[in-house]
C-alpha cells in the first residue's frame, strides 16, 4: 500500500484530507513537501477543486495569524520566496491540468512534488503535449529519483491516453531518466529496467502508428545497449501479447498493431535461443496478417525444423495472391489432415479454424469449381445432391467438423468473402440466403460481406436496408432447415433482404435469375428434384435414401404472426412440398394428437391457456466501425455523396458507431468530389449549387477543425505560413496590398452572400488519431473550396497545415507539399510566386524538413498538371 494511503487509512475522508504533519514537529525538520502539507493538509491537493487563488500565506487553509510568522521565517531561511510558495499552492489546487499548466509556465524552478502532483490531473489527449513540454523543461535539474517519477507520470498521461503525437518526446524523457540511474556513482540498473519496461509495455499496446513504432524501436535499442534484462522482458511481453487469450484480454490483431517486421527484427537482435523461436512465430503471424508472404516464409524457414505448422503460416500462404503459395497452403493443409490419425508430433492436427481458412481460400480460387466449395456447407446447385455429396466426400471432412461448418456463421462469412474475391456476387448472395434459411444469425463480419456484395452490384438501398434491419430493428429467424439444401438458380428461398412485394434484382449475365414474385416457387429443373419446404412449420423431406431429418426441439414451433422478413415464406397459391413419410419409430405426442392437415400447413398449436406462447426472439447485430466504413466506401464509389453524408451523420445516433480516421478520410473525399461537381456544373444559380455541394463540404471542414481544436488545443497558436514575415520588401508590400484587397472583397461579398453554413447538425468530434493521409485529404478539400470562391479563412487554414503537422510530429506527404506550393502560386502575385525559394512557406518548410526534402519545380509542375486547374482568386 502506498505511504499516503497508509496514513489516511482508518480516518474519515474529510478529516484525513486535512490531517497534516503533527504540530509538535519543528518546521526546520520538515521537507518542502511536508511544509506544503502543513499549510494545506495532507492529501488536500487531491480533493481541491476550483479553490480561489491565494495571494499570500494567510490565504492558505491551515495558516492563521499565529502560524504565518514562523512559516515566513522558515521559507526565508530556505531561500524560498513566499510568492513562489503561494504559486505552488495555486498550481496544486487547480481544477484541471490546463489551469495548472498556465501557472507552471510562469514559474522557475518548480519542486518535483509540485510537478508530480500537477501531472496527476493531466487527462486526455488535449493535455499530453503541454505535459511533455513542461516536464521536459523542469525535470532537467532533478535528481535521478525525481526525474524517474516525473517521467513515469508523463508516460501515464501520454502513452496510456493513446496520445501518439507525443510518443517520441515522452519516450526520450523516460530514456533520459533511465540513463540517469545508470550514470550515477552507484548505478541502479533495476530502477532503470523498471522505467524502460514501463515505457515498452505502453508502447506495445499502441496502434499501428509510425510515431509509436519509432519510439518503441528507440526503447528496444536502448534496452539492448544498456539494460539487456529489459530487452529480454520486452521480447517475452510481445510474445505473450500475441498469444490467444479469452475474455477481456484478447490478443491484438497484427493488422492494426504497432508491432511489424521491423520491430520483430529489432527484438530478434541478440535474443536468447529460448526467445528466438517465439519471436519468429510472432513474425510469421505479423507478416501473415499484413499480407507479406515472403517475410512470413523467411521467418518460418528460420524456425526449428521440428516446429509445428502455425495458423499464421497457413494464413499467409492461403491469402497470398501467388498460385505457388496457394499450392503450398493446400499441401500443408493436406499434410495436417493426413496426420490426424497418426501420432506425428511435427504436424499439428487440423482444427475447425483451419477448415474455415481453407474454405475462404477455395471460394476465392477460380480454379476450384464453385460446387465443390458449396459442398463444404452442404449446399448444392445441381438437380440432385449426389454430385455435391461426392464432392463433400472428396474433402474428407470429419463428421463433427462438417456439421459445424454447415451451421457456423464464420464459415458462411468465409464463403461470401471468397466468392466476392473471385467476382461471383450471385453465389455470394445465395450463400447468404442459405445461411438465413438454416436459421443461422449473422454477425458483423458476415453482414459486412453481404453489404459489400450489394454495393458491388450497385444496390446501395439494399445494403442500407440490411444494416437497418439487422442492427436497428432486429430480425426473427424461423426454425432452420437441416441436411443438404438446394441453392441453384430459382432457389425457393426468398432473400431475407427483400420486403414483401419487392422485386429482386436480376442476377449477373449468364446466371438464371431467381423468381421475382415473393413466395413464388419455381418448378424443379429435373425430374426427381424436390425443393426444400418453405412453410415455417414444415418438416423437410429426406433427400437421400435412409436419411432422416433431425427432429425439432421439444415444444418448438414458429410464432403464428412472424415478421414478414423473419424467414422464407410460401405464397398461399404456391404448391406445397410433399409431406415427409411417417416414421414408425416416432412415438405419438400426447399433447399433439394426429389431425388431418393440409400439406405444408403449420403444426397445430401446442400451447394451452395455462402456457403462454413464447415471444419471438429478434436477432440484432452490433454494428462495427468496419461495417460503417464499408458502407461509406461503397457509397463513395457509387457516387451517392448525399447519402454518404446522411449515413455519416447517423453513425453515432442510429448505429452507435464511433468513426475512425478511415471514416473521416472517406467523408473528406466525398466532400471534395461534391465541390468539384459544383465547380464543373457551372449552374446559373450559384446558391442552388452551393446548397447541394458546398454545405456538406463546409460541415466536413468544421468537423476537422473542431477535432483539431478539441484534441490539440496547442494548435491554436499556429500561424499561417502565407502571411509570415519576409525579408523581401516587395513581398511585404504585396502582402499588405493583398490583405486590403481581400478585406474589401470580403466586405462587399458579405452584403450579397448568404451566411456561412451552420454545422450544428454535424456529429460531435470523436477521439481520432489524425495521420498525414487524412490531413492531406483535408488540404485537398480546402484547395477545392478555394477554387469555388472560398473566403480568406480557408486560405489561412490551409497554410496553417504545415504548422499542424510539425506540432503533431507527422511527416507531410509529397503531394501535400506540392499542393501547398501550387495554391501559394495562386495566392501570391506572379512576380513573387515565381521566386518560390524566397517565400515564407519555403523558408518554413526548409527549416523544418530540410531543403533536400522539398519537392523540385519539376515535381510541382507534374502535380499541377495531374490535378485540376487551380483558379486564381
Amino acid at each position: 500500500m502506498r505511504p499516503c494511503a497508509t496514513l489516511l487509512r482508518g480516518r474519515p475522508p474529510a478529516l484525513a484530507a486535512h490531517a497534516g504533519p503533527p504540530d509538535d514537529v519543528p518546521l526546520a525538520a520538515l521537507s518542502t513537501r511536508s511544509l506544503m502539507d502543513r499549510c494545506m493538509g495532507r492529501g488536500a491537493w487531491k480533493l481541491a477543486r476550483c479553490t480561489p487563488l491565494a495571494t499570500s500565506l494567510a490565504d492558505l487553509p491551515r495558516v492563521d495569524a499565529q502560524r504565518a510568522p514562523p512559516m515566513h521565517a522558515e521559507l526565508a531561511a530556505r531561500a524560498i520566496p513566499a510568492a513562489a510558495f503561494v504559486a505552488w499552492y495555486n498550481v496544486l489546487t487547480r481544477r484541471s491540468w490546463a489551469d495548472s499548466a498556465a501557472l507552471l509556465d510562469t514559474l522557475e524552478p518548480v519542486p518535483p512534488f509540485v510537478l508530480q502532483r500537477a501531472l496527476a490531473r493531466a487527462d486526455g489527449v488535449a493535455d499530453a503535449a503541454s505535459a511533455v513540454h513542461i516536464a521536459t523543461r523542469h525535470s532537467a535539474g532533478y535528481t535521478a529519483d525525481n526525474a524517474a517519477r516525473v517521467a513515469a507520470r508523463v508516460l501515464d498521461a501520454t502513452l496510456a491516453r493513446r496520445a501518439w503525437h507525443t510518443a517520441r518526446p515522452a519516450t526520450q524523457l523516460a530514456l533520459r531518466a533511465a540513463h540517469a540511474w545508470l550514470a550515477r556513482r552507484q548505478p541502479q540498473p533495476e530502477r532503470a529496467q523498471a522505467l524502460v519496461q514501463h515505457a515498452a509495455a505502453l508502447l506495445l499496446a499502441a496502434d499501428d502508428d509510425a510515431r509509436a513504432r519509432d519510439a518503441l524501436l528507440a526503447t528496444i535499442d536502448f534496452a539492448h545497449a544498456h539494460v539487456p534484462a529489459a530487452a529480454a522482458w520486452i521480447a517475452r511481453h510481445a510474445v505473450r501479447m500475441a498469444q490467444p487469450r479469452t475474455g477481456r484480454h484478447r490478443r491484438r490483431r497484427a493488422a492494426d498493431w504497432v508491432v511489424d517486421a521491423a520491430v520483430v527484427d529489432a527484438l530478434l537482435a541478440d535474443a536468447p535461443p529460448e526467445l528466438a523461436s517465439g519471436l519468429r512465430a510472432l513474425g510469421v503471424r505479423v507478416a501473415a496478417l499484413r499480407r507479406d508472404t515472403e517475410r512470413a516464409r523467411a521467418y518460418y524457414a528460420e524456425l526449428h525444423p521440428d516446429a509445428r505448422p502455425t495458423d499464421a503460416f497457413l494464413r499467409a500462404l492461403a491469402h497470398s495472391p501467388h498460385h505457388g503459395d496457394v499450392h503450398a497452403a493446400w499441401a500443408l493443409f493436406d499434410a495436417m489432415q493426413a496426420a490426424d490419425g497418426t501420432p506425428v508430433p511435427a504436424v499439428r492436427r487440423v482444427r475447425l479454424a483451419d477448415w474455415m481458412l481453407m474454405l475462404r481460400a477455395a471460394a476465392g480460387d477460380r480454379r476450384i469449381p464453385a460446387r465443390r466449395v458449396l459442398a463444404l456447407l452442404q449446399l448444392y446447385e445441381t438437380p440432385t445432391p449426389s454430385d455435391a455429396q461426392q464432392a463433400w466426400a472428396q474433402w474428407r471432412v470429419p463428421p463433427d467438423v462438417g456439421e459445424q461448418l454447415a451451421h457456423a456463421r464464420i464459415a458462411y462469412a468465409s464463403a461470401v468473402d471468397g466468392f466476392l474475391a473471385r467476382g461471383d456476387v450471385v453465389r455470394a448472395l445465395r450463400v447468404w440466403h442459405a445461411c438465413l434459411r438454416r436459421g443461422v444469425a449473422p454477425d458483423a463480419a458476415l453482414l459486412t460481406s453481404v453489404c459489400k456484395a450489394h454495393l458491388r452490384r450497385g444496390h446501395a438501398a439494399r445494403a442500407l436496408r440490411e444494416v437497418a434491419r439487422w442492427c436497428h430493428e432486429g430480425v426473427v429467424l424461423g426454425p432452420g432447415e437441416r441436411g443438404w439444401m438446394w441453392v441453384g438458380p430459382g432457389s425457393p428461398a426468398r432473400p431475407a433482404s427483400e420486403a414483401p412485394g419487392e422485386r429482386p434484382a436480376p442476377e449477373a449475365p449468364g446466371e438464371r435469375p431467381a423468381p421475382e414474385a415473393p413466395g413464388e416457387r419455381p418448378a424443379p429443373e429435373a425430374p426427381g428434384e424436390r425443393p426444400a419446404p418453405e412453410a415455417p412449420g414444415e418438416r423437410p423431406a429426406p433427400e437421400a435414401p435412409g436419411e432422416r431429418p433431425a427432429p425439432e426441439a421439444p415444444g418448438e414451433r414458429p410464432a403464428p404472426e412472424a415478421a414478414p422478413e423473419a424467414a422464407p415464406e410460401a405464397a398461399p397459391d404456391a404448391p406445397a412440398a410433399p409431406a415427409a413419410p411417417a416414421t414408425p419409430s416416432a412415438p405419438a405426442t400426447p399433447s399433439a394428437p394426429a389431425a388431418p392437415a393440409a400439406p405444408g400447413a403449420a403444426h397445430p398449436p401446442l400451447d394451452t391457456p395455462d402456457t403462454p406462447a413464447r415471444p419471438p426472439v429478434r436477432h440484432r447485430v452490433q454494428a462495427t466501425t468496419y461495417l460503417a466504413n464499408t458502407l461509406l466506401e461503397g457509397l463513395l464509389h457509387l457516387g451517392s455523396h448525399q447519402t454518404l453524408f446522411q449515413v455519416w451523420r447517423a453513425l453515432g445516433p442510429a448505429l452507435h458507431v464511433r468513426p475512425d480516421v478511415v471514416s473521416l478520410d472517406l467523408v473528406l473525399r466525398a466532400a471534395r468530389r461534391e465541390v468539384e461537381a459544383v465547380r464543373g456544373a457551372a449552374a446559373p444559380d450559384p446558391d442552388a449549387g452551393a446548397a447541394s455541394g458546398l454545405l456538406p463540404a463546409y460541415a466536413a471542414c468544421a468537423y476537422v477543425q473542431r477535432t483539431l481544436q478539441t484534441q490539440h488545443p496547442e494548435l491554436a497558436t499556429c500561424a499561417s505560413a502565407l502571411d509570415a514575415a519576409s525579408h523581401s520588401w516587395l513581398l511585404r508590400g504585396e502582402q499588405r496590398l493583398r490583405r486590403w484587397e481581400r478585406w474589401l472583397a470580403a466586405r462587399v461579398a458579405a452584403l450579397f452572400a448568404r451566411a456561412p453554413p451552420d454545422d450544428a447538425e454535424a456529429p460531435a468530434p470523436a477521439p481520432l488519431t489524425l495521420d498525414a493521409r487524412v490531413l492531406h485529404r483535408y488540404a485537398e478539400l480546402l484547395a477545392a473550396l478555394l477554387d469555388v470562391g472560398g473566403g480568406r479563412a480557408l486560405a489561412e487554414e490551409l497554410f496553417r497545415l504545415p504548422a499542424y503537422l510539425a506540432r503533431l510530429d507527422l511527416a507531410p506527404e509529397r503531394d501535400t507539399l506540392c499542393l501547398l506550393y501550387c495554391v501559394q502560386d495562386t495566392q501570391l502575385p506572379p512576380g513573387v510566386a515565381l521566386a518560390r525559394t524566397q517565400t515564407p512557406l519555403h523558408a518554413m518548410l526548409a527549416a523544418w524538413l530540410g531543403a533536400a526534402a522539398l519537392p523540385t519545380d519539376a515535381e510541382i509542375g507534374a502535380y499541377f498538371r495531374a490535378q485540376q486547374s487551380f483558379a486564381r482568386p
